[in-house]
Formats: C-alpha cells, sequence, structure tokens
C-alpha cells in the first residue's frame, strides 16, 4: 500500500485546552524538529517490538507522530501504519521522509487523537477478521 495524506479538517472548540495540544503550537517547526532530534535508541525500538510479541499482521496505531521519527523506524516490524497528528506540516515532511526511505506501508493523517475513533474500529475489525481466517 503507498504512503497516503488525508488532511481533516481539526477544530478546538474547547477554551481549556492546553496551548501544546491546540492546532498550530508547533507550526514551523516540523523540518527543524526532523533534523536536530536525535532519533530514539535503535535497541529501545528493538525491545519495544519484541516485548510486545506482535503477529505477522500487526497494525500500529501512532498518535502525535510528528514527522514520523518512531512510526518510520518502527514500520518494518508492522504490516501497516497509521500515523496521525495535529500539524500538516508535520505529517508532509513523514511522507518525504518515508518518501526517500522506500516506506510504503504508512497512512498519514491530520487530525486529533481524541478524533482517532474511526482507526480504532478498523483495527478491531482486521484483528478479529485475522482471528478468524488465521
Amino acid at each position: 500500500m503507498a504512503n497516503s495524506y488525508h488532511c481533516t479538517q481539526v477544530k478546538c472548540g474547547r477554551m481549556d485546552t492546553p496551548r501544546n495540544l491546540q492546532a498550530g503550537a508547533f507550526a514551523g517547526t516540523a523540518e527543524a524538529y526532523s533534523r536536530y532530534r536525535p532519533p530514539y535508541p535503535k535497541v529501545l525500538l528493538a525491545s519495544l517490538v519484541t516485548q510486545a510479541h506482535l503477529p505477522g499482521s500487526a497494525v500500529l496505531l501512532d498518535l502525535a507522530c510528528g514527522p514520523g521519527r518512531v512510526t518510520l523506524d518502527l514500520a518494518a516490524s508492522f504490516e501497516h501504519v497509521h500515523a496521525i497528528d495535529l500539524e500538516a506540516e508535520m505529517i508532509e515532511v513523514g511522507l518525504r521522509e518515508a518518501a526517500r526511505r522506500g516506506i510504503r506501508n504508512v497512512e498519514w493523517r491530520v487530525g486529533r487523537a481524541e478524533e482517532a475513533k474511526l482507526f480504532f474500529a478498523w483495527i478491531r475489525w482486521r484483528s478479529s477478521r485475522t482471528r478468524l481466517t488465521g
């Protein structure tokens, strides 16, 4: 499956939402974040995958994925990956990096983690289907 990008309308109607959870809080930072933030240690990510005892058809849901630092490093361990972030710019940087690295099993979305109900339903459906079919 090719990487895809779906932009959804993000609404922040609550006045008590912390600034770092509001749309635009990290505007203009995606390129610098991707370039200068140290990567997560490969041994840490490998340990997470090992301890999870993943089936071959595992799906990863990365909420607040940013430019995909963890998403892209873990993608090879999953059949499919859903990466969701509030900032469109973060998703765009993640898409470019996925293309550069030849990673094609990530579906990128702009949106709030709290609005990811559709993904949870899809994952439950996939999980039940996998258990029924092998």
